[in-house]
């Protein structure tokens, strides 16, 4: 059977060589969505939920990058005078963000915030709720995740790669992220589970702690950039990555902040924009 080559739009709208996929007509690979369901099927607890936020996708297929920029090494550098966990109140210090030239005033922030927050599908994030606070995951747990988080970027072979990871590994590696006083700590531990990368990372961290963690991928990355003034796709990057974690927790801490609203809610807007004013 003749392989077909599908060029995908890159973040930009732009189509590249990298961006060209081999696909075999009639396979899964080749069907509407981009969504491999592999030799299972999508838990019927998350089909609905997944179809509600179809409308929403980029058909950018995010090449998570940050697993290459170190090696497996925990990075820690945890500074009483950078970093404020409170394991209790649950909220964590930003740093002092400057804004760029022509970025929104706090008022202009707030309506944007709102606005975009509110096209967010609701009751997207329910699945995610029983998770919060747990002191470990299972394979189980993360599997929800990845569905949440991988939605038409063929989550199954992410799970897969993770269901071959031992199941105690599972559960030791995400409780030492859990109780890592460092937020880059805690995203590099938890890099060493398969499948997860730095934007399946940030997600598991989010799912634990949603005041204090956020998920970082590329259509939050193109809201930072434009409208927002926020972020340099030259200087920091277009994708997820380790080296840029703390930064891009900065950013988006400051806007919850600037706007009073939660970090889940700054989130949600991020998402929905994918950077449209």
């Amino acid at each position: 059977m003749t392989a077909l080559s599908i060029s995908l739009p890159t973040g930009n709208g732009a189509v590249g060589p990298s961006d060209q996929r081999a696909v075999t007509p009639g396979s899964s690979e080749g069907r509407e969505g981009l969504h491999e369901r592999g030799d299972s099927e999508m838990p019927s607890s998350l089909a609905s939920i997944y179809e509600s936020r179809r409308g929403l996708l980029h058909p950018v297929v995010q090449d998570e990058a940050g697993a290459h920029l170190a090696e497996n090494r925990f990075i820690w550098a945890a500074s009483a005078s950078s970093l404020d966990l409170r394991h209790g109140g649950s909220r964590m210090a930003c740093h002092d963000v400057p804004e760029r030239t022509g970025a929104m005033n706090d008022r202009e922030l707030q309506h944007w915030v709102d606005k975009w927050s509110a096209q967010y599908p609701a009751g997207y994030d329910a699945v995610l709720e029983p998770l919060a606070s747990r002191e470990g995951f299972t394979p189980g747990d993360l599997e929800v995740i990845y569905w949440w988080k991988y939605r038409g970027l063929w989550p199954q072979r992410k799970i897969d790669q993770m269901r071959n990871f031992p199941d105690g590994k599972v559960a030791s590696l995400s409780r030492r992220a859990f109780a890592c006083p460092d937020e880059l700590g805690a995203l590099r531990i938890l890099m060493l589970i398969p499948g997860a990368q730095a934007a399946g990372a940030s997600a598991i961290l989010m799912a634990h702690n949603p005041e204090v963690y956020t998920v970082m991928d590329v259509r939050a990355i193109n809201s930072l950039t434009w409208p927002l003034k926020l972020w340099s796709k030259e200087d920091q990057g277009t994708k997820a990555s380790s080296l840029e974690w703390p930064d891009y927790l900065d950013r988006c801490r400051a806007i919850a902040s600037r706007t009073s609203r939660s970090l889940r809610t700054v989130d949600r807007a991020l998402y929905a924009s994918n950077g449209r004013a």
